[in-house]
């Protein structure tokens, strides 16, 4: 599939297949998998910030995850179409447009996946903090 999109050398049996000639069942691989893969670690991080007791963290996360989660994605793939190549300074041509879906699919996946963590967080009994604690376990003395 990697040869494929990118072909095998300058010449051959495969040519490089350009972003914008992508389409279908590839691109929602690729936007897919990319998506999942970054969002993950970042859904988690943000997950423990909503529940922070430093208010300016708890803050910061909660307002992105509820902006982003507020609005579909399509909005937010229509705003990194104009916005990505404005915050980065660069022209619109130097951003590709599969570069612009991968970050709007990122963050608003990470948005969903942080309420998903937030969830399985909250859904731990209270006792099972302090049993952790009881028996002095780094996660018990860590509560988030």
């Amino acid at each position: 599939m990697v040869l494929r999109l990118y072909g095998v050398g300058t010449s051959g049996a495969l040519r490089a297949v350009s972003t914008k000639e992508w389409g279908g069942f590839m691109l929602t691989l690729i936007l897919s998998a990319v998506g999942i893969a970054v969002s993950f670690p970042l859904g988690i991080a943000l997950a423990p910030g909503r529940r922070s007791r430093l208010p300016v963290i708890r803050v910061v996360c909660v307002a992105f995850i509820e902006i982003v989660r507020g609005a579909p994605l399509i909005m937010w793939l229509f705003i990194a179409s104009l916005m990505v190549p404005l915050v980065l300074n660069v022209s619109p041509s130097a951003v590709g447009p599969l570069t612009r879906a991968m970050v709007a699919v990122t963050l608003f996946s990470a948005a969903c996946m942080a309420e998903n963590v937030r969830g399985g967080l909250q859904a731990v009994p209270r006792g099972q903090y302090e049993a952790a604690q009881a028996l002095a376990c780094p996660a018990g003395s860590a509560r988030v």
